[in-house]
């Protein structure tokens, strides 16, 4: 699994997700959920520590 697609899963999956801009998640596909475009997810790391632990269950399933 490639490390972007698996931003998008965590993203898509994470209950903590805010979006970083609501005007562009409104005009961009469902696609655009992802931890780089959440407001918790800053310098590569998730502040709510959420990253590691979806990590973790999306890798192994």
């Amino acid at each position: 699994m490639e490390y972007n697609e698996l931003k998008g899963i965590i993203g898509s999956n994470c209950k903590e997700y805010t979006a970083k801009d609501d005007i562009l998640m409104m005009s961009m596909r469902l696609s655009a959920v992802s931890c780089d475009n959440c407001s918790h997810y800053v310098g590569g790391s998730c502040d709510k520590a959420s990253f590691e632990k979806l990590k973790q269950i999306a890798q192994n399933n």
